[in-house]
C-alpha cells in the first residue's frame, strides 16, 4: 500500500511535468540541453544558498532567513540563465545546422520563438525545485508507519504533492514572465516575479499549523493569477478564456504593390494529348529532294 501511495503522489507532483517533457521536449535534442542547463543553474543557486545558511550561524534558527535568500539566489540565477541563453543562441543554431548536415533522420532545430525557450527553461527550474522539495517526503511515504496516528493530518502527503505541483507550474510561469520582461525592459514584471515567489514560499509556513486547505487555496490562486500574466506575456488571447472559445479573426492576404512575388510550387506530371511526330524533319526532306534533283541532272548530262 505504501508503494502505491508513493507512486500516486509522484504522479500528482510530476505527472504534468512528465507529460510536457514527453510531448514538448523529448523530441528535440536542443530543448533537452536547455532543460538540463536550467536544472544545473537551479542546483548552483541551491548550493550558494546552502553555503550562506551555513556561514551565517546566528540566523540558522530562523527558517524565513534561509527561504528569503534561497529565493533571491534562484531569481538571480534565473536571470543569469536568461543572459547565458541569449549569448548561446548563435552557438546552438550552429550545432543544429551541423546536426542537420550529418544526419537526415535526426534534425535538431533551435526555436526562433523565445517563449518556447523560456517555457523549456521553466520546466527545468520547476522539476529540479520540485524534486528537492518532495523527494525526502515521498521516501517516507513508502513506510513503515501510518500518517495521522500521532495526531497528524492524513492529508500531509497529498498537500505536499499539490504544493510541489503548484511550484513546478509557478516556475514555468515565472520563467516566461522574466524572459519576456527582460526582452522588453519591463521592470515591474521582474519585481512581480520576485514578490510572487516570496509570497508562494511564505504561504507554505501555514502548513506546520495544518492549515492545508488555506495554503493550497492561496497557492493555486496565486498560480492562476501568475498563469494569466504568463499567457499575456506569451501573446495568448486571454479574452478567449472568458468566452470559452478562441476568437476566429479573418486573416486577410497581403498583396504587395512592388517587387516580385515568388510562389514555389511542386512539379507534377501533366497528361497531354498524343501528337504524331514526323520520322524525318522538314530540313532533312529538303536535303533529300536537292540530292535527288542533282542525281537526275547528272544522269541527263551523261546520256549521249
Amino acid at each position: 500500500m505504501g508503494y502505491l501511495e508513493f507512486l500516486g503522489y509522484c504522479m500528482i507532483s510530476f505527472g504534468p511535468a512528465l507529460a510536457l517533457f514527453c510531448f514538448v521536449i523529448a523530441k528535440d535534442p536542443i530543448r533537452i540541453i536547455i532543460m538540463i542547463s536550467a536544472c544545473f543553474f537551479w542546483l548552483v543557486s541551491l548550493l550558494l544558498s546552502s553555503i550562506l545558511w551555513t556561514i551565517v550561524v546566528p540566523l540558522k534558527e530562523y527558517l524565513i532567513f534561509g527561504v528569503t535568500f534561497s529565493i533571491f539566489f534562484q531569481e538571480t540565477f534565473r536571470y543569469l540563465f536568461y543572459r547565458v541563453l541569449r549569448k548561446a543562441e548563435s552557438g546552438l543554431k550552429k550545432v543544429a545546422e551541423v546536426g542537420q548536415t550529418v544526419s537526415n533522420d535526426i534534425q535538431p532545430k533551435l526555436d526562433t520563438n523565445r517563449m518556447q525557450l523560456s517555457f523549456v527553461s521553466g520546466i527545468g527550474f520547476g522539476v529540479m525545485s520540485g524534486a528537492f522539495s518532495i523527494i525526502n517526503i515521498l521516501a517516507d511515504a513508502t513506510g513503515p508507519g501510518t500518517v495521522g496516528l500521532n495526531g497528524g493530518s492524513n492529508y500531509f502527503f497529498l498537500c505536499a504533492s499539490l504544493t510541489t505541483l503548484a511550484f513546478i507550474l509557478l516556475h514555468i510561469c515565472w520563467t516566461i514572465i522574466l524572459f519576456k520582461s527582460c526582452d522588453s525592459g519591463n521592470k515591474s514584471l521582474i519585481i512581480f516575479v520576485f514578490i510572487s515567489h516570496l509570497a508562494a514560499s511564505y504561504i507554505t509556513f501555514l502548513n506546520p499549523s495544518q492549515l492545508y486547505m488555506v495554503s493550497i487555496s492561496m497557492e493555486y490562486l496565486l498560480l492562476f493569477i501568475t498563469s494569466l500574466i504568463a499567457l499575456r506575456c506569451a501573446n495568448f488571447p486571454t479574452s478567449s478564456l472568458s468566452t470559452g472559445s478562441v476568437s476566429q479573426t479573418e486573416i486577410k492576404p497581403i498583396i504587395p504593390s512592388q517587387h516580385i512575388v515568388i510562389i514555389e510550387e511542386r512539379p507534377y506530371f501533366v497528361l497531354c494529348k498524343p501528337k504524331l511526330l514526323p520520322l524525318k524533319s522538314i530540313a532533312l526532306l529538303q536535303v533529300e529532294n536537292i540530292q535527288r534533283d542533282a542525281e537526275e541532272k547528272i544522269k541527263l548530262m551523261q546520256q549521249p
